[in-house]
C-alpha cells in the first residue's frame, strides 16, 4: 500500500486524512471510503485523533465510532411484485450514497438496457438469473468493497434463495460481510406478503429493511390494526418514502438524469427542483 508522505502535524480531520494507533495521522493521495482500503488491518487506523488512553495499542480497540470498518457491504433492493417503484427507490438510495462520499459498485439486472443505467451510466448491465451473472455479482463483493444491487421486479425472492443455497447468508452470519435487502413495497395485499417469505429467507443472515413506498393513495392497510399488523411485525426495519409529484418525476425522466443532477441543473424549473428537494 502507498501511504504517500508522512504528516506527522495537527490538521483538521478531512476525507483524506487517517490516523494510525501508533504512528499518528497520514495525508493519502485520495478519499479514504470503502472503495479505498488503506490498510489490511483496518482496526488500527481512525478518521480522527485516537485518545491518550488508547494511543500505542496495537489490537487496535477504540470505544467510539472513529474506526475504519473494511467489513464488504452488500445492499439489495428489489421486490416481487413490479410497480412498487423499485428503481425509483434505487435511484433515491444511490443518490444519498453519493452525498455522503460513497461510490459503490452498480449492477442493474433488469435486461440491458436497464432502467436504472439510464440514469446511472455506470451502472453494470448483468443477469443474476443465470450463475455467470451470479459469479459476476457475489463473486466480487469482497474485492469491491461496498456492492449495490438493483434486482430485477419479480425476482427478489428467489435471488435471496440462490445467495441462501451457495452460502452467502451464512458468510453474513459469520460476519465476513454485511448484506442489506432493501424490501420495497407496495399498499396491495399481494404485495405485503412478500415480507414473510422474504424475512424467512433472511432469518439466516441479513438485514432487512421495508420500504412502504406511497407512489399511490394506498395507505398500507394503517386504517385496518388487525390487517397491518398481521403484516408489519414490531422492531421492523422500516421506511416511509412519501409520494413523488408526478410532474417533477417525469421531469427528470425526461432528462434521464439522477435526482441531484436535476435538482442543481439550474436550467430546470425552480419549482420542479425544489420538489424534488424536498422529496428528496
Amino acid at each position: 500500500y502507498d501511504h504517500g508522505p508522512r504528516d506527522m502535524s495537527p490538521k483538521t480531520v478531512d476525507a483524506n486524512t487517517a490516523y494510525h494507533i501508533v504512528d499518528g495521522p497520514f495525508t493519502f493521495k485520495f478519499p479514504i471510503d470503502l472503495q479505498h482500503a488503506i490498510s489490511q488491518f483496518p482496526d488500527e487506523w481512525a478518521r480522527s485523533p485516537w485518545p491518550a488512553k488508547d494511543a500505542g495499542r496495537v489490537d487496535g480497540s477504540r470505544g467510539d465510532d472513529g474506526v475504519f470498518d473494511m467489513t464488504p457491504v452488500l445492499v439489495c433492493t428489489g421486490s416481487d411484485k413490479g410497480g412498487v417503484g423499485k428503481t425509483t427507490i434505487a435511484r433515491a438510495l444511490l443518490d444519498f450514497l453519493k452525498d455522503k462520499g460513497l461510490r459503490p459498485t452498480v449492477f442493474d439486472t433488469e435486461p440491458d438496457p436497464g432502467v436504472l443505467r439510464r440514469f446511472y451510466k455506470n451502472a453494470r448491465s448483468v443477469d443474476v438469473g443465470i450463475v455467470r451473472g451470479q459469479m459476476e455479482v457475489f463473486d466480487e463483493v469482497e474485492s469491491a468493497g461496498f456492492t449495490f444491487v438493483d434486482i430485477k421486479a419479480g425476482g427478489l425472492s428467489k435471488v435471496l434463495t440462490t445467495m441462501r443455497d451457495a452460502g452467502l447468508l451464512k458468510d453474513v452470519h459469520a460476519g465476513k460481510m454485511r448484506m442489506i435487502v432493501i424490501h420495497v413495497l407496495g399498499s396491495t395485499e399481494a404485495s405485503l406478503r412478500e415480507i414473510e417469505t422474504a424475512s424467512a429467507v433472511l432469518a439466516e443472515g441479513g438485514e432487512h429493511i421495508l420500504v412502504k413506498n406511497h407512489a399511490t393513495d394506498g395507505q398500507f392497510f394503517e386504517w385496518d390494526k388487525t390487517t397491518y399488523d398481521s403484516f408489519f411485525k414490531p422492531g421492523q426495519l422500516m421506511l416511509d418514502v412519501p409520494h413523488l409529484d408526478g410532474m417533477a418525476c417525469d421531469a427528470v425522466d425526461q432528462k434521464a438524469t439522477s435526482f441531484s443532477d436535476f435538482i442543481t441543473d439550474e436550467t430546470n424549473s425552480r419549482m420542479l427542483r425544489g420538489i424534488m428537494r424536498h422529496w428528496l
